[in-house]
């Protein structure tokens, strides 16, 4: 099958194709420009069925969109995946060239590709502006897609090509929520304090806005606002670390040093070459502000000296916010995507001397971020949690986010922001934090703490489980409009060899929902019998690999379901007390010489499980005899003392 066979491209542009000698794609090229024109109108995809848009709304998030007609496509779609009613899937990946930022919309029954403002006078005249590819399998065409165009831009690394910041192995507090600007020390020591007191410390922390020496919304140094914090900082980090147990103490600053950036009449504007300009960057308020910003050429500088201060006072990690609006700065004075390329390398230079890359990037959900991101890892994935708006926002918070990570999860390890234990629908974010492959953090205000929560969450000494990679839609959820169709939205992880469905109540009516899953709905799951563990019913079955099991559930509830290989009649499920419970088994070593399994696992943990429907002789926690029950259905439950500081278990049969 040919590229014209599936993409209908008007004159002026073509199709250069690509070596495939994996013989991956059915087809698969780069759309160029014969000469340079402002759009390109009339791309026809043919037979197609259904289409799954990622697109930008606003200057800094991703909402995600679904339908069947190509009208429908949204203005600044930067991931567009279809199915066609052969059930061949297409995918579409508008591109960055020179100081152009592609992008598709639809326009009555075909594609537009359309570019970005610039005050660049480059041509685009042969220039890769979309990748377009073809394949049976969607997971697959998503994953080799990113694979040609990092190759070809080389302006980005794969999320498994970089290193994963040592950070997001534990859970953390962010004080944004719980005190928003109006935080000080003594509030970041009672927050700290009253984790402590429950029970649960954080490994990491973040203090968010409200630190920094500013005047209205620009910086004034680096220094941290003196009637906030009278003694500077080093005091606060050093007790923390010292008196909590913190390993990681976070900054939180914006792109620009801060939200308008850099104060005219400070010493900064002495020390680096400035930028003066005016522009919105709170559209949502609409309000023109006056802007001064770092010339691209001095943002080195200023990184660098900016995160060698930070570094002394014993800072571990930063938050960048507000990136995508560089743009708005960069507008009629340098063209914004080679602005981007300068802010990005800079900031992520500095980061990796000072910080081992430990840098969260937030408000960036624009494709010249993403196609940037050569060294950091973790992408703050969607718009904020709110915690008192309504149900129905809390359920798009969750779906904006699993359907995010299909374009995310490929260059990034996505962060599906902080949540509070008393904010709205607090364990059904809980739950869908936990299995996100992404940092687990909260903003609790202290002493509101639900840590009944928590610690189902949290593991020995702050940390948590983590699985292998990002969530994943389920292959049967990637073209449902979850808010208004009546399905349960299914996401799937995996941990080794053992996988894991997150069932969520998305609907927007306030009724409930039935729908089902299926062992293969897990990417990457092999066998042909598994046990089936489900967290909230506390029950287990037995399903073949292809069968189906339906399930109900009331608006925002969820369910986690362990999906397990069973070998030899014998299947582990990990902690049943923790949402990701599989995530905590580190390995499974299978001695059928001696007729045991030994599991090792991370410490912190109560109850062990695990199927088995051989005749079991003893179990061994940590080499030393123990008790165990064994419920209905073959259920094997062994306790473990959370306080342990190893885990390891051998089951011996008969």
């Amino acid at each position: 099958m040919d590229n014209k066979s599936i993409l209908e491209t008007p004159a002026g542009i073509y199709i250069k194709e690509i070596e495939n000698d994996a013989k991956v794609f059915t087809a698969a090229g780069f759309l160029r420009l014969d000469n340079e024109i402002e759009e390109i109108n009339n791309i026809r995809i043919k037979k197609l069925k259904k289409w799954r848009s990622l697109a930008r709304k606003g200057l800094y998030w991703n909402r995600t969109f679904t339908g069947e007609k190509l009208a429908k496509v949204p203005e600044e779609t930067q991931f567009f995946l279809w199915q066609r009613e052969d059930n061949l899937f297409g995918l579409m990946l508008p591109l960055l060239y020179k100081n152009h930022r592609a992008f598709l919309s639809g326009n009555n029954d075909f594609l537009t590709i359309k570019f970005s403002e610039t005050s660049s006078e480059e041509e685009i005249t042969n220039g890769n502006i979309c990748f377009f590819a073809a394949c049976k399998d969607p997971f697959t065409l998503i994953k080799q897609s990113f694979k040609v165009i990092s190759q070809n831009n080389k302006n980005f690394k794969l999320r498994k090509e970089k290193s994963i910041p040592d950070f997001i192995d534990y859970f953390g507090w962010c004080t944004w929520d719980a005190f928003y600007h109006n935080v000080d020390q003594t509030k970041v020591l009672a927050g700290l304090d009253s984790f402590q007191e429950g029970g649960v410390e954080p490994g990491f922390m973040i203090l968010d806005d409200g630190w920094l020496n500013k005047s209205g919304d620009l910086m004034n140094a680096f220094t941290p606002d003196d009637n906030s914090f009278p003694g500077g900082l080093i005091p606060l980090i050093d007790k923390a670390k010292n008196n909590y147990n913190l390993k990681y103490f976070g900054l939180w600053h914006t792109f620009q040093g801060y939200w308008a950036g850099i104060n005219p009449e400070s010493e900064l504007e002495k020390k680096y070459k400035t930028i003066a300009t005016e522009g919105v960057i709170r559209p949502w308020k609409g309000d023109v502000q006056s802007l001064n910003y770092v010339h691209p050429e001095d943002v080195y500088s200023f990184y660098f000296d900016f995160y060698r201060f930070l570094y002394n006072l014993g800072v571990d990690l930063v938050k960048v916010d507000g990136q995508s609006a560089l743009e708005v700065f960069a507008e009629g004075n340098q063209g914004r995507v080679s602005a981007m390329e300068s802010y990005q390398e800079a900031m992520q230079g500095a980061a990796g001397l000072y910080f081992d890359f430990s840098l969260i990037h937030c408000m960036c959900n624009s494709s010249d971020v993403a196609y940037n991101m050569l060294g950091t890892n973790v992408w703050r994935n969607s718009d904020d949690y709110f915690p008192k708006e309504s149900k129905d926002v809390q359920q798009g918070h969750v779906y904006k986010n699993i359907f995010n990570n299909l374009w995310s999860s490929n260059f990034s390890i996505p962060d599906w922001d902080m949540f509070q234990t008393h904010g709205q629908a607090p364990e059904f974010h809980a739950a869908a934090r936990a299995i996100s492959g992404g940092p687990v953090y909260v903003s609790d205000h202290p002493g509101k703490q639900n840590f009944d929560i928590l610690k189902k969450l949290v593991l020995k000494e702050g940390k948590v489980p983590r699985f292998d990679r990002p969530a994943l839609p389920a292959k049967d959820s990637l073209f449902i409009d979850f808010p208004n169709q009546k399905r349960l939205l299914k996401c799937t992880n995996i941990k080794g060899d053992i996988g894991i469905i997150g069932l969520f109540h998305c609907y927007q009516e306030d009724e409930a929902v039935q729908d089902n899953f299926t062992p293969t709905d897990i990417l990457g799951i092999t066998g042909d019998e598994f046990a089936v563990y489900y967290h909230q019913k506390k029950k287990i079955a037995v399903m073949e690999k292809d069968e189906q099991e339906n399930i109900t559930l009331d608006n925002t509830d969820f369910e986690l379901i362990t999906i397990s290989p069973v070998i030899d009649n014998c299947a582990i499920l990990g902690y049943l007390d923790k949402y990701a419970g599989p995530a905590a088994v580190n390995k499974i070593v299978r001695d059928d010489k001696n007729d045991r399994i030994r599991l090792k696992m991370e410490p912190g943990g109560e109850i062990i499980g695990f199927y088995c429907a051989r005749e079991v002789e003893k179990i061994l926690l940590n080499g030393k005899q123990i008790e165990y029950t064994i419920e209905d259905d073959n259920l094997y439950k062994v306790s473990a003392k959370k306080d342990l500081d190893r885990i390891e278990v051998d089951i011996v049969f008969v």
